[in-house]
């Protein structure tokens, strides 16, 4: 068990939180990408929302993916580096 002061521990749970709605909407995004994929790409005819979801919306829905992943794998590493810094700072305490 390990001494962690209460702002340390909102420090850790803001990341952690951060972290999953970031996967979670980047989740969100690539499922719209590939549902516009299979919407669309089998179409006969598109018209012109349909191409322009099809051409310029997977690419945004993949661009905000690729950001909302990003941003996810930072506030993960963020944590870990945290709590790393929580363990070389305090000690364990024994029951």
């Amino acid at each position: 068990m390990w001494a962690v002061g209460e702002t340390d521990m909102i420090g850790l749970s803001i990341a952690a939180t951060g972290a999953n709605v970031s996967f979670g909407l980047g989740s969100f995004c690539a499922g719209f990408g590939v549902n516009i994929l299979i919407s669309y790409s089998a179409a006969a005819k598109l018209t012109e929302v349909g191409a322009f979801m099809l051409y310029q919306g997977t690419w945004l829905a993949g661009g905000a993916a690729l950001a909302f992943y990003t941003i996810g794998g930072y506030l993960l590493y963020r944590k870990g580096s945290l709590w790393q810094k929580i363990k070389s700072e305090s000690r364990q305490i024994a029951p």
